[in-house]
């Protein structure tokens, strides 16, 4: 992951997790920036790229296969693009599976961040 190169990473994926939380945060606010202060003058978009690996189940009729690969690419995909995209917040199986792990990890809150109201609608439709 392109964090990794930036920190030595902990084993744990929390580093991970912030990075990735604070760039969503961190293209929010320029794209609500351009918005306000240049979009009329400049008439310009500010986007973002995300790059996936696309994700099939090893046998296309095994239900556990199907939804393994569903999960994958929640985690891979959905990750940036579910609160960019769609809600505003991180996907319901990735929340629920990290504060799980975490939990086992005898952590005192999930390693994934959580969206203050706020930020999800300033990350939502960016």
């Amino acid at each position: 992951m392109m964090s990794q190169m930036m920190y030595a990473s902990d084993g744990s994926g929390t580093k991970d997790y912030l990075a990735a939380h604070n760039m969503l945060l961190a293209h929010a606010e320029t794209y609500r920036m351009y918005e306000k202060e240049f979009k009329l003058t400049q008439n310009g978009k500010v986007s973002i790229v995300l790059y996936s690996e696309w994700m099939e189940p090893k046998q296309a009729g095994s239900p556990s296969d199907i939804s393994a690969s569903e999960r994958a690419m929640e985690f891979r995909l959905g990750w940036f693009a579910e609160p960019i995209f769609g809600s505003g917040d991180y996907p319901n199986v990735m929340k629920t599976r990290v504060a799980e792990a975490s939990r086992a990890q005898n952590l005192s809150r999930s390693r994934l961040p959580e969206f203050t109201a706020g930020q999800r609608s300033m990350v939502k439709g960016t």
